[in-house]
């Protein structure tokens, strides 16, 4: 049943994955086939805030990845009262989200200013998806910690 669980879960996940990576990258091609041209703010935007954006950007890749990374780590010493697959999921949602609200400003920045950098931020930004892309085998690994905490209790 547990194997059940984990499959169900981790298919829930790559779908939610897979349409949002689609979704993004949609578009990101919308923007740069000009469908979706918002140059006309352009003056809207300076160049600090151009820097701020390309700051949170960089800050942002290694907090999403590393608060994964810390949540799971709290799951697997039990820490947490949850059942793992539920905490895996939402450890999961929130590195996705929140590299995905970063990819969505870089892509209006890039529409609005045609600034470059933002296009290759969101660039880099589309290849962190692949470390974000839902593990069977981690929350395996991370549903057996917990069983065999229990069992030490």
């Amino acid at each position: 049943m547990e194997k059940a669980r984990n499959t169900g879960t981790i298919k829930s996940l790559s779908t939610h994955y897979y349409i949002h990576v689609t979704v993004i990258a949609t578009l990101l091609a919308l923007v740069l086939f000009r469908v979706i041209d918002l140059s006309r703010y352009a003056e809207f935007i300076t160049v600090t805030a151009e820097r701020y954006a390309i700051l949170v950007t960089i800050i942002a890749i290694p907090v999403a990845l590393k608060t994964f990374s810390e949540r799971l780590k709290k799951v697997s010493k039990g820490s947490i009262n949850r059942p793992p697959e539920k905490e895996y999921a939402r450890a999961y949602f929130i590195r996705l989200y929140s590299v995905g609200i970063v990819t969505v400003a870089n892509i209006v920045l890039f529409s609005c200013s045609r600034n470059h950098n933002f296009l290759w931020l969101t660039i880099v930004l589309l290849i962190i998806y692949f470390f974000c892309k839902p593990s069977d085998a981690e929350l395996i690994a991370l549903t057996d910690t917990e069983k065999e905490a229990h069992e030490d209790a």
